[in-house]
């Protein structure tokens, strides 16, 4: 305020603003982005991130978000970490974590199968043989098919066929291999008892009696 030797005055105004317009600056490394395999990640534990301001505290929150994917080994992870400073400045990290399936199964050693046709039902073997089949997976649990056509391999006789196997894990990835299935036959056949023929050439015809007796020898096989 102005005031002359009269009394008479004049007021001038000044008005200072003083305003906090700058965000928050973490202080850490921010995480940057992962793609992974499901068996690779070793921990998923987020880090603390604090931040600083230029005018006063800085409050940090987090938050995560799981998106499942269409089996147990996909999801991904969003986290977004908010740094806000008192006059409502903030400033805002998300890392986004991608976890996925994409190896195959493993097939375990598979031993072909030789069957002895004596050695008991054919079926029964073959049957133990394709169950005793096994796979691993990185991440989770897998089926096996197989094609096996029980027409294609007499199960009396001998033989040998190929089986092709499937290993499909949770996540859609396969793997497949084959072994052989081969039924033998070790042992020979036998006669059942033969009698001599003894034809009186006054009787019928001795080629008809000759023709009946051959035709009335039989053998047994395993």
């Amino acid at each position: 305020t102005y005031t002359d030797c009269a009394g008479n005055t004049h007021d001038w105004t000044h008005t200072v603003t003083v305003d906090d317009n700058v965000a928050p600056r973490f202080v850490e490394e921010l995480p940057d982005d992962i793609t992974s395999e499901c068996d690779e990640v070793a921990d998923l534990t987020a880090p603390t991130l604090t931040a600083t301001d230029n005018c006063g505290n800085a409050d940090v929150t987090f938050t995560e978000v799981r998106t499942d994917g269409t089996c147990e080994g996909n999801f991904t992870l969003t986290r977004t970490w908010t740094a806000a400073d008192l006059c409502g400045n903030t400033s805002q990290h998300v890392q986004t974590i991608t976890v996925g399936d994409n190896t195959d199964p493993v097939f375990d050693a598979i031993n072909p199968l030789v069957a002895d046709c004596a050695a008991g039902d054919i079926s029964t073997q073959i049957t133990a043989w394709i169950a005793a089949v096994t796979a691993t997976d990185n991440c989770g649990l897998v089926t096996i098919t197989n094609d096996f056509d029980p027409a294609s391999l007499a199960t009396n006789g001998c033989g040998e066929v190929t089986v092709t196997f499937i290993a499909e894990d949770e996540c859609g990835n396969t793997a497949t291999t084959s072994s052989t299935i081969t039924i033998v036959d070790d042992t020979d056949p036998v006669f059942n008892a033969i009698t001599p023929l003894v034809a009186d050439c006054a009787a019928d015809d001795i080629n008809t009696q000759i023709t009946a007796w051959i035709a009335a020898v039989t053998a047994t096989d395993n």
